[in-house]
């Protein structure tokens, strides 16, 4: 989960919102936060009266609005590549009760400033070793950047 401030008080978010900017629109009593850039609700939370609070919810929630398939398809748009497509497959193959974690954590690892051919070396290197986490690729680009 990720945290957004308000008033000094922090509110979770999905991972996929940490360090991104959010809609906010507060009542009294609840605080709404909405994707900026679709308007779809992220998250309603109550109002915490105690300035630097930190809101937790017990309940671990995940962005419901997508389906893991719909996740799926996002995160194969991400590189236009057979191979990282044949690697997203893979990945929901062997990891499908966590593949929100995957889709996460794939976004935070390779959503910025990734070399096409090294990811390509590493994603091969995936495939050819049957090693299907997005942790293990990340791993084998690391590799491939230092060598």
């Amino acid at each position: 989960m990720g945290q957004i401030s308000v008033n000094a008080c922090k509110y979770p978010v999905p991972l996929e919102y940490r360090d991104r900017e959010v809609d906010i629109y507060r009542t009294g009593e609840r605080l709404f936060i909405y994707d900026i850039r679709t308007g779809e609700k992220i998250a309603e939370h109550a109002v915490s009266p105690i300035p630097g609070s930190r809101i937790q919810n017990r309940v671990r929630h995940h962005h419901k609005e997508h389906s893991q398939r719909e996740l799926k398809e996002k995160l194969k748009r991400l590189f236009a590549l057979d191979s990282w497509s044949e690697f997203v497959d893979k990945n929901f193959q062997m990891y499908t009760r966590y593949f929100r974690d995957q889709y996460h954590d794939a976004l935070k690892k390779f959503s910025q400033g990734i070399e096409r051919e090294h990811l390509k070396q590493a994603i091969d290197l995936c495939l050819e070793n049957r090693t299907y986490s997005m942790a293990n690729l990340f791993f084998n680009l690391i590799s491939e950047l230092y060598e």
